[in-house]
């Protein structure tokens, strides 16, 4: 590969659009590696392949309208195609996947791993649910399967968590890991109903359309389970942990706890007890001294209990487009330092 690395890419939504600009960037910085875009594929708007790379200003100037890849190879999306077609060295997955299930994400990175491809994707579905899967293909294969905007988006949470405390014990992973909901209950402590910060949270792109995944938890428990795999090195499934939304936090609970000096917050826990693992998804009443009760507005936090360092934690933006975008790109950036030792060596041979 010679210093080039050429990627696909599984969804053309926010991250994806994000990445490419990123991309731009990055490779009119550093000339060598230039990462390439070959291959694109995406429900709404078809696909296209060139593996000598496509344009990527040309990219980002495709309307989200269905059909409108037809300009530059196809109106009918073809994930399949372009994982198999473009010549690509790494897939980047990041479709409209089902939190609860991982699908159809789970399904598409096992595809490109087979097919022999690095994996990078942005989805917490796919990885809470793939895991275990997908690591050991990863493994069979040779390749890598990457996952750092799962949690965090941007912030370097699996990095700095698996990465930073080498032969230390974590006894607890406990963080606010949604920023709707954590906006949502912000609003409703300065007066706003749970359905008007829902709207303002809607309104301002926080919350989808249906906000179900984020305000009953679905998307706290995810993360939760993605981080029990990856810095406990243990497994959980849905039915391992109890979940609980926002949903039943009423103004009024707001208020008494306004009184007591105390915050509501949706908070992922998991205890290790032994060899058990005892996680939850929840509101909780934080007395005014828990790190966690000033977490504000759509920040996020993860918060690692370590023998025997104590309680540390790492704050930042836990969304966004160009956040998320980051997190590819520092993954795509590490699988593209492993490709450039391999030519190294294919050269020296």
């Amino acid at each position: 590969m010679h210093g080039e690395c050429k990627v696909a890419l599984l969804g053309f939504g926010g991250v994806n659009r994000g990445l490419v600009e990123l991309i731009i960037a990055h490779n009119s910085r550093h000339r060598t590696p230039t990462i390439k875009i070959v291959g694109v594929s995406d429900l709404l708007l078809g696909h296209c392949i060139n593996k000598s790379g496509l344009d990527c200003e040309m990219l980002l100037q495709v309307p989200a309208r269905e059909g409108a890849f037809a300009v530059l190879g196809n109106a009918a999306p073809d994930n399949e195609g372009v994982i198999s077609d473009s010549g690509c060295d790494v897939v980047v997955e990041a479709t409209f996947s089902n939190v609860a299930t991982g699908e159809p994400g789970a399904s598409l990175c096992e595809a490109a791993l087979l097919a022999g491809k690095h994996v990078v994707t942005t989805n917490k579905g796919s990885v809470a649910h793939g895991a275990d899967r997908l690591s050991s293909v990863a493994a069979l294969m040779g390749r890598k399967f990457l996952y750092e905007g799962a949690v965090m988006s941007g912030t370097p949470v699996l990095v700095w968590a698996t990465d930073c405390f080498p032969g230390a014990r974590v006894t607890r992973v406990r963080g606010i890991l949604n920023g709707t909901t954590n906006f949502i209950l912000g609003q409703m402590e300065m007066g706003f109903s749970f359905n008007a910060a829902l709207e303002q949270a809607q309104h301002l792109g926080y919350a989808e359309a249906d906000p179900a995944a984020d305000v009953e938890g679905l998307d706290t428990r995810a993360k939760i389970i993605v981080l029990a795999k990856s810095v406990l090195g243990r497994s959980l499934s849905n039915s391992d942990v109890p979940c609980e939304g926002v949903k039943a936090i009423t103004s009024e609970m707001i208020a008494q706890a306004k009184a007591e000096g105390r915050r509501w917050k949706l908070v992922g826990d998991i205890n290790v007890e032994g060899d058990e693992l005892l996680a939850k998804v929840g509101p909780v009443k934080l007395m005014p001294d828990d790190p966690l009760s000033g977490i504000s507005s759509v920040t996020n936090a993860l918060e690692l209990t370590i023998e025997p360092l104590g309680v540390t934690m790492v704050t930042g933006p836990g969304a966004g487009r160009v956040e998320t975008a980051y997190a590819v790109l520092s993954d795509l950036l590490r699988i593209v330092g492993g490709l450039v030792r391999e030519d190294e060596k294919t050269d020296a041979g």
